[in-house]
């Protein structure tokens, strides 16, 4: 099995996760924003049946939906962490006067933090436009009966922070808000 196409889809949306996982927790889903698109622009009427079914999965005691299928994605979706390290140093001078004498005490501190920020360099854009840039295009394959040979490189966020698409999509180069995806695949062999 493939799927491919326009599915909207962030790949830290619960619905992703439900594709690739299999799991969906229904007492955690907000439905408005299952997408992971969370601009007011995406949310509208059409989520109103997949809400009526969640309640109506809810009212019969259902604490998830699953499907078995074991999909995953040719594109990558997961970038990597770069570590960062952000110092900061702070002095504190005071004067202090004593009787006919004065003195001044300096004091110094310096503060370190570690923190984990998305590699924009591997982070994958499918879809670049005034209200959403971001992945939300997928070519999604079954891992047990193919393999992935090779994918159609995407620009990165790092590619659209440096100026080196433009400034959105459609353009003269990119007639769709969307680039293209293209991925090759071979059947498996079964022994």
């Amino acid at each position: 099995m493939i799927l491919c196409g326009d599915l909207n889809l962030t790949p830290d949306s619960d619905i992703y996760r439900f594709l690739t996982n299999g799991t969906l927790d229904l007492y955690s889903i907000n439905y408005k924003i299952a997408s992971g698109q969370l601009n007011d622009f995406y949310v509208s009427d059409e989520w109103r049946p997949i809400e009526t079914r969640i309640m109506k999965l809810l009212s019969k005691g259902e604490k998830e939906m699953t499907h078995s299928l074991p999909i995953e994605s040719a594109y990558p979706v997961n970038p990597p962490q770069i570590d960062k390290i952000v110092a900061s140093a702070s002095t504190e001078t005071k004067g202090i006067i004593t009787g006919n004498s004065a003195s001044v005490v300096s004091r110094s501190s310096v503060s370190v933090q570690h923190q984990s920020i998305p590699d924009l360099s591997t982070q994958l854009v499918s879809s670049y436009h005034a209200r959403f840039r971001g992945l939300v295009d997928y070519a999604f394959y079954d891992k047990e009966q193919i393999q992935l040979l090779g994918y159609l490189t995407l620009p990165t966020m790092l590619d659209l922070q440096h100026g080196r698409i433009g400034k959105g999509l459609p353009s003269r180069v990119y007639p769709s808000d969307h680039f293209p995806l293209k991925a090759q695949f071979a059947l498996k062999n079964k022994v």
